[in-house]
């Protein structure tokens, strides 16, 4: 166990820095420190992998330039401040990486609403295994420029809405669950795809999708990965060979 970073820290007077990556360190138990605040004028945020714990700091919703934040395998929470807090000034911000963070304050859709008022030109939307009970409100349709969408080990618990197949920009939807028993509300069917999709990877493993997968899935000529296990999906013979034409093309 390494002595974590302190308020106290020369870090804190760099006040020209624009990207810091100080990731996979083994701080295990230190908190990030309220004085990251300090780094006005950063970009890019990475402090994944630390061991941190407790609570984010309300300091880095004082970092209103940023791009990226990634927060992510970390043992970090968000109460006090709620998600709102943190991230309402943050209205740069492309990347957002929140995996493993504790979210269970976070109640309904209220997180959706957040994200898509705050944080319009959002590109990466990752909270893997974030466990929050709540679900997948409409107006996260505004994020028009989103491409990666993660979603896998949490408690999400209502339909997954056809909106997604609007996203144009969508390389990567993963919503796979960690125990199917308790997200057997997470369900739905596939909808009609756009041509000229540009999903890459689509990823439905242990959910409760159910239904045929559609023709249209031959509109998606650069899917290079779909993986639907234990799901209760049916492959009509045209869906079968559009499929078998996107893997022939590998």
């Amino acid at each position: 166990m390494r002595e974590g970073i302190h308020d106290s820290s020369s870090l804190f007077d760099l006040q020209h820095l624009q990207s810091l990556k100080f990731a996979d360190n083994r701080y295990y138990g230190s908190q990030i420190p309220s004085a990251i605040g300090k780094l006005a004028n950063l970009r890019y945020l990475n402090l994944s992998r630390n061991g941190f714990g407790g609570q984010i700091p309300i300091g880095i919703s004082h970092l209103v330039k940023l791009t990226v934040l990634d927060l992510s395998e970390n043992c970090l929470e968000l109460k006090k401040p709620s998600l709102s807090m943190l991230v309402q000034s943050l209205t740069e911000l492309q990347e957002l990486y929140f995996d493993y963070v504790n979210l269970s304050a976070e109640k309904g859709g209220d997180w959706c609403k957040v994200i898509s008022s705050s944080l319009p030109h959002l590109r990466a939307l990752s909270l893997y295994n974030t466990s929050f009970p709540g679900f997948i409100d409409r107006c996260l349709a505004k994020l028009t420029s989103i491409s990666v969408i993660r979603l896998d080990y949490t408690h999400l618990y209502s339909p997954v809405p056809a909106f997604f197949a609007n996203f144009s920009n969508l390389t990567s939807l993963t919503l796979s669950t960690v125990d199917l028993l308790v997200n057997q509300m997470l369900q739905g069917s596939l909808p009609e795809f756009l041509k000229k999709g540009s999903l890459r990877i689509l990823d439905l493993s242990i959910t409760n999708f159910s239904g045929v997968l559609p023709v249209s899935i031959g509109n998606l000529k650069m899917l290079s990965e779909i993986d639907i296990p234990m799901c209760h999906y049916q492959l009509g013979r045209e869906a079968r060979d559009q499929v078998s034409g996107i893997y022939e093309d590998y």
